[in-house]
């Protein structure tokens, strides 16, 4: 089962319960929607690129089978905390972030981030020298933990994210140039 590209485009919902079986978002599917929380069923997959851009959550639940979340997937919103399972092994640049795109008001509120061990190669891509993060401009984000699997992290990945507290898993082999260039970090743990 899956909900395709626009589907629900720009609508006004405050609340939805999707079906169990659902495997897949489409594209710009939820773009724009209302929504201030979210439960996906545990059967999703994959998140397409802009599904949820501009949506209002603070928080969200991922199910521990979802593999691929698309660029820009949840881009601008307002989350405070936020856990990527270890199933996830796909994650699209500006997925989180506000990118080049901040709309009046926009808050950089996204303080605490687990990122799974699925993620094994966390690099970006580059345009020009910015690296594009999934997390690029979340400059609130103060406390990072990377699951075990996680490999690499690529090149500016947190670049002048204001990072106080910093955990490492014992799996990785190679952290990249800038990958925390001009952070704060007070409490690094490496094991």
């Amino acid at each position: 089962k899956s909900i395709g590209n626009y589907a629900f485009l720009q609508s006004q919902f405050s609340s939805i319960t999707f079906p169990d079986g659902l495997e897949s978002i489409g594209d710009y599917a939820f773009r724009d929607s209302q929504f201030s929380s979210i439960t996906f069923p545990s059967q999703l997959k994959s998140i397409g690129n802009y599904a949820f851009m501009d949506s209002q959550f603070s928080s969200i639940t991922f199910p521990d089978g979802l593999e691929s979340i698309g660029p820009g997937a949840f881009l601008s919103s307002p989350l405070v905390s936020l856990t990527l399972p270890d199933s996830i092994t796909s994650l699209g640049p500006y997925a989180f972030g506000d990118g080049n795109y901040n709309p009046p008001g926009s808050a950089h509120t996204l303080k605490t981030l687990h990122i799974g061990g699925g993620l094994t190669d966390f690099a970006f891509h580059q345009s020009g020298t910015i690296p594009t993060s999934p997390f690029w401009t979340y400059s609130a984000i103060e406390k990072v933990t990377f699951g075990e699997g996680v490999e690499s992290i690529g090149y500016g990945a947190f670049y002048n994210a204001p990072i106080v507290s910093l955990s490492l898993p014992s799996t990785l082999v190679t952290i990249n140039q800038q990958a925390f260039g001009e952070s704060n970090i007070k409490t690094l743990v490496v094991p």
